[in-house]
């Protein structure tokens, strides 16, 4: 997990998170 994450959180929201960042380029897909 980055040093620049506000809070550490659940694997199911890690797992989010590294979905959202992977479709960060994707307008599609809001950031949760």
């Amino acid at each position: 997990m980055p040093q620049g994450h506000p809070m550490p959180l659940p694997s199911r929201s890690h797992q989010s998170c590294i979905v959202s960042f992977a479709v960060a380029g994707r307008p599609m897909f809001p950031a949760r």
